[in-house]
């Protein structure tokens, strides 16, 4: 039982998983008697991607540890592992027809290929076997890069066949690349070197302060909640990410870090000098706090208590026990434990956790490989345990470590379960260390990749394993959505169907103890008010990805909550029950649930009748038998116009009839529309009731996005209503017409600061602009273009002061010129730098990138400047020399020297002239010793190939042909079209 002995984790992974961890040392397994292994793993200025030293050690710990090896099929994984490798490595492609040739594959790599036979890869080691000669293949073929890039290259291609390779396995087996293992274990354990701010991106991209903590670094100094950093030590923070932000605000205790804010009413930039210090995380935030319940009829005054644990990190069983200290002191009458958004973290710290609670009983078991490996986490009785009723609030985003906790409240009879249906992660992984065969970051020590390996499945207490259903809440509550903005409504009066949950990964895993069919015991569902100032966002918005992929929970996005309705709902609750174990809470609830239900189907029914709609209740039966007791309703669905086919970026109204063919009325009816669409799934329209012989109608109108393709969607209408109906379905089909694309080609130039007449070379302490000017050269008009200049990763000196501008709409055709600025500062100590640059359309997703690299003068004199003169005018009227001094550019002549020319920023083009100089200038004439120039077209250095893919929208037979054209003014090394079924 080796492995249980150490630090156990339940938390998010860096992709698709929650993850239930034991850290095991890189010297904790030793593989013996495999010199090559060994000897990739030295150092060498040459690596050979055939000797998968980082593949030979995963796989060796999965045929050792892997919990259940009937999910080993060697050829399945030798499979996955080339199907990653070609997903990621463009010129690599694999051929497998398992129905035609199910004993080879065929690798393809720039133009060569061989095939491989793959029938008898039976055993772990064959399969590596025959990875390795695949690769001794694949690595003389790829496409050359720089030397310096060639072993970093090699080692991602081998990680990509190891996660291919795992894949196959379960979702949760994964091997975590270096900085993510790294970021894993900083948030394990509940405490790093920092400042202690939490930061947060504001609406203009700003990295800002939330707000710093109490105590720390950040506090003594000052910082201040919306303080914008601008600058982090040498580097600006001018679009960074808040990940790489917070890299770089990290380091180790007490070393200083200088951060740059720009505050509202103050005047430039602030410097704080700021020494790091441990930084220890709440596991609990907000702070634990005492939610007062008013007296009335019939009730006292009363206190409950509140806290919500955002993760389970080494902090949590502290910060409990400060929290229930508190309570006591304050004699609550009940306690209310939030869960919700909360995606795992520290196993043994959840165990503690429910111990807290818990005086006697299982709280958890793990069980490992054909269940021979087996421990049990059993409470204990330390007479602190506190003996008011609990509250245990869930979501479908409640992951791993949080289950563990409700389902022992649950299962032990000590707590009521309140929200959704959890999220349903119920294995077990061991982290291993693997050491990297190349440095990926500063610190060589640090450099270990992660392996996240399956090793058992655990078990609630009873036995019960929640894999792939979760732990079904005691109390269901569902909220329901009722909202008007001008013609366009959002109604949503069930459950979504669509929540992401551990059942819907592929190869997920299974455990006979599920109880499959379990319902909550009560349900509430409750009117779902938006907070003040809320901005009004839904499914179909342009801005809102309709189809975005959720393939793990994540922790809310605001921990500063207020009250809202659960935390109101599960207040009252606790004060009008008497006793504390969950069946006596349950017992007891029944009055109040009743009078919840009630005021919350009055709130509905005056949100609807704002809408026109009559949700009036009827009878809850019917009056007598038979048809004629029954109403019977036909549902009819068109659009407003004859034309069902919809331009992308406009409104469709479809309309809902239903009539009521039956001799007694129908209540509170209403139609739920489903489709593969996202736009149109799940929308609901609402008819109130209806009389014998009447038709009502409702009109409801979607946004089509303007980023949608062109597609045909199906869609079916259901009816519902209060009681049980008689009553048609119906059916209607409609074509999106998706816009034209835009496309971006640009060109850019880097000139330096005027002032320095530098001719455009760029010198340590210069002011510089980088001129990029765009074009659109799609078919398609640009909604809203933006370009972004980014400074290159881990580059210190490069200080960014402009770096993103909006263009908005661009048509085809249409250019545009952006002035990007920054400064190369002393702390800059390369002769080049990089820069990397990105123009796109937001709202339609299309996007170019390039790296900009600039040499970096040796310091000296400027040169002579150029002789003549040069005049630059725009309408006849000559530009006034230094006019602006933040408009002045610098001209560059081909033979040296300079002259300098002045605009407005923003637009320049660039114009060549007599004699081979050439120079960014306003639009307008050139003149150079009397004679005008025309102005000259530039050469597009960034310009995309232009790719085209059509196809039908409906298919009616078992094929469908797509037809793909790719074209280019230059060479274009690789093409690929990945089809999928969404």
């Amino acid at each position: 039982m080796r492995r249980f002995s150490k630090v156990i984790a339940l938390g998010v992974a860096c992709s698709a998983a929650l993850v239930l961890t034991v850290r095991h040392g890189g010297d904790g397994i030793r593989v013996g008697g495999d010199s090559q292994l060994r000897a990739a793993t030295k150092s060498s200025t040459k690596y050979d991607l055939s000797l998968l030293p980082i593949f030979s050690r995963t796989l060796f710990y999965v045929r050792e540890n892997y919990f259940d090896k009937n999910r080993l099929d060697p050829r399945r994984m030798l499979v996955g592992a080339l199907d990653f490798v070609q997903r990621d490595v463009p010129e690599i492609l694999i051929d497998r027809w398992p129905e035609r040739d199910p004993k080879q594959v065929t690798v393809k790599v720039n133009g060569q290929q061989r095939s491989f036979p793959i029938d008898r890869v039976d055993a772990p080691w064959s399969l590596r076997t025959t990875l390795q000669e695949i690769f001794r293949f694949v690595q003389p073929n790829l496409q050359p890069v720089p030397e310096k890039e060639e072993a970093r290259r090699l080692v991602e291609i081998e990680m990509a066949a190891t996660n291919g390779m795992l894949y196959t396995l379960d979702p949760h087996s994964v091997l975590l690349d270096v900085e993510t293992y790294k970021d894993m274990r900083t948030q394990t354990q509940g405490k790093f070197g920092g400042l202690g701010i939490v930061i947060e991106m504001d609406k203009k991209n700003r990295i800002t302060v939330k707000r710093p903590m109490p105590d720390t670094p950040a506090m003594r100094v000052g910082l201040k909640p919306k303080d914008h950093i601008v600058r982090i030590n040498n580097e600006s923070t001018m679009n960074m990410t808040l990940n790489e932000a917070v890299e770089r605000l990290r380091g180790d205790v007490d070393t200083n870090v200088d951060v740059y804010v720009d505050r509202d009413g103050t005047v430039g930039q602030k410097k704080f000098t700021i020494t790091r210090a441990f930084i220890r995380p709440p596991a609990i935030d907000p702070p634990a706090r005492v939610l007062a319940v008013p007296a009335g009829p019939g009730q006292v005054a009363a206190k409950v208590g509140y806290f919500h644990m955002l993760h389970f990190s080494a902090n949590s069983a502290n910060d409990l026990s400060d929290a229930l200290q508190m309570f006591e002191k304050e004699r609550v009458r009940g306690i209310i434990m939030d869960l919700r958004g909360n995606p795992g973290g520290l196993y043994e710290q959840a165990q503690k956790v429910s111990d807290a609670f818990i005086k006697s009983g299982t709280l958890v078991s793990m069980v490992g490989v054909g269940g021979a490996q087996r421990k049990d986490e059993t409470a204990t009785d330390s007479g602190h345990e506190p003996n008011v009723p609990l509250a245990v609030l869930v979501n479908q985003n409640s992951a791993s470590a949080s289950e563990i906790v409700a389902g022992a409240m649950k299962n032990l009879d000590r707590g009521v379960v309140i929200g959704e249906g959890t999220f349903g992660k119920g294995s077990v992984q061991v982290l291993f260390d693997i050491n990297s065969p190349v440095p990926f970051g500063d610190k060589s020590e640090d450099d270990k990749l992660g392996l996240k390996l399956t090793t058992a499945q655990y078990l609630t207490p009873g036995d019960i394993s929640i894999q792939g259903v979760g732990v079904i809440p005691d109390i269901e509550t569902v909220p329901m959505l009722v909202q008007k903005e001008g013609e366009r409504s959002w109604i949503r009066l069930q459950s979504s169907a669509h929540k992401r949950r551990e059942a819907d990964y592929e190869w997920h895993l299974e455990h006979p103890s599920v109880r499959r069919g379990e319902k909550p015991e009560e349900t509430v569902s409750y009117l779902l008010v938006p907070k003040p100032g809320d901005k009004k966002k839904h499914d179909n918005d342009d801005d809102v990805l309709a189809d975005e992929d959720e393939d793990e929970p994540a922790a809310d996005e605001d921990s500063d909550q207020k009250n809202d309705f659960l935390m109101e709902f599960a207040r009252d609750f606790l004060v009008q029950v008497k006793g504390f174990r969950r069946r006596e809470l349950l017992a007891g609830a029944k009055t109040y649930l009743d009078k919840v239900r009630a005021a919350e189907d009055k709130k509905l029914a005056q949100a609807l009748e704002k809408l026109g709609v009559d949700w009036a209740a009827g009878a809850t039966t019917a009056n007598g038998g038979g048809n004629a007791a029954t109403p019977q309703l036909q549902l009819s669905l068109q659009t407003e116009k004859a034309d069902t086919k919809i331009a992308a970026g406009q409104n469709v109204k479809i309309r809902g009839t239903v009539k009521n063919t039956g001799a007694v009325p129908a209540y509170r009816v209403r139609a739920v529309l489903e489709s593969d669409s996202p736009i149109f799934d799940e929308n609901e329209m609402v008819f109130g009731k209806i009389g014998p012989g009447e038709s009502k109608n409702y009109d409801l109108v979607v946004k089509v996005p303007s980023s949608s393709f062109t597609r045909t969607d199906a869609i079916k209408g259901t009816v519902f209503s209060q009681r049980a109906v008689k009553a048609s379905t119906a059916e209607m089909m409609l074509n999106i017409e998706g816009k034209a694309r835009p496309l971006f080609a640009y060109t850019y130039q880097t000139v330096d600061d005027v002032k320095g007449n530098r001719d455009g070379q760029v010198q340590r302490g210069e002011q510089v602009h980088t001129l990029v000017t765009v074009k659109n050269i799609g078919a398609g008009r640009a909604l809203h273009t933006e370009a972004v200049l980014r400074n290159g990763s881990g580059q210190e000196g490069i200080l960014i002061s402009a770096g993103r501008f909006d263009a908005k709409e661009m048509a085809p055709g249409e250019t545009k010129t952006f002035s990007f600025a920054y400064e190369v500062g002393p702390a800059f100590r390369g002769d080049e730098y990089q820069l990397e640059l990105a123009v796109g359309d937001t709202t339609l997703g299309e996007s170019v990138t390039d790296k900009i690299k600039v040499k970096v003068a040796p310091a000296g004199p400027a040169p002579e400047p150029a002789t003549g003169t040069v005049t630059v005018t725009r309408d006849a009227t000559p530009l006034r020399e230094g006019a602006n001094d933040n408009a002045l550019v610098v001209a560059r002549a081909a033979k040296g020297g300079a002259f300098n020319v002045t605009g407005k920023l923003g637009t320049f083009t660039r114009v060549e002239m007599e004699s081979g100089r050439t120079a960014f200038v306003a639009a307008g004439d050139i003149k150079v010793g009397g004679a005008v120039h025309p102005q000259w077209k530039p050469e597009w250095q960034v310009t995309p190939p232009v790719l085209t893919v059509t196809g039908p929208t409906v298919v009616t037979g078992e094929t469908a042909r797509i037809k793909g054209q790719a074209t280019d003014d230059h060479l274009v090394r690789d093409v690929y079209i990945r089809v999928w079924n969404r």
